[in-house]
């Protein structure tokens, strides 16, 4: 496999701490792994063989800004990151085999991805928090194969909760409340539901005390 990548970035930086930057890639990949989806007596199995010819180009921005520098004790700010891209990927006719799609985007591939947080340092240094939400666009989890079409992983959009407290020098509690918002992830192929998986919301209480 060769990769030939291309990409300019331009980064801004401000008194205070706060950044920003954004940036465009492109991406050339000779012979790319590919995931197909087989199906045999009405049961799916994943296999894997090389593309002959990939590309993947697009744009990514990314911060980090002060939003409340005196609020509740503390500040308050807001960094992430967000993409927006795409991809093909290109089968030769004699190598189709028994694939659908000669041209496709790549398997594993969102055309966006967004990443966002709330945080909150107390001036005191004792508290920390963060709202974290993560969300990307619907990818091909496999490709499919006698003329059924490719299977695509729904989006999932995902908040989870992290709050940290330091008592002393020695010791760190962190609770921490995972996918707030409770989607499960779903794969749908030719408009249809073909596999859901529950995921699971969760708790969790961490001490920890270094002697």
């Amino acid at each position: 496999m060769r990769l030939d990548n291309y990409d300019a970035r331009v980064e801004f930086y401000f008194d205070g701490g706060d950044n920003f930057s954004v940036g465009a890639f492109y991406k050339d990949i000779a012979l790319p792994i590919e995931a197909k989806l087989n199906e045999t007596d009405g049961r799916f199995t994943l296999q894997y063989e090389n593309a002959n010819s990939a590309t993947v180009y697009g744009v990514e921005a990314e911060w980090l800004v002060e939003v409340a520098p005196d609020f509740l004790g503390g500040a308050f700010f807001t960094s992430g990151n967000l993409t927006v891209s795409d991809s093909e990927v290109e089968i030769l006719k004699e190598n189709q085999g028994d694939l659908t799609n000669l041209k496709r985007r790549m398997s594993g591939h969102s055309k966006y991805v967004a990443n966002f947080q709330l945080n909150y340092d107390s001036h005191d240094g004792n508290h920390q928090a963060s709202l974290i939400y993560n969300v990307f666009g619907d990818r091909i989890l496999a490709a499919g194969v006698n003329g059924f079409d490719d299977a695509y992983e729904q989006p999932i959009n995902s908040l989870d909760m992290v709050y940290t407290y330091y008592p002393n020098f020695s010791t760190t509690v962190t609770f921490k409340v995972k996918n707030l918002l409770g989607q499960d992830f779903e794969v749908q192929q030719n408009d249809v539901v073909i596999r859901t998986k529950e995921m699971a919301q969760s708790l969790s209480l961490d001490v920890a005390i270094e002697f």
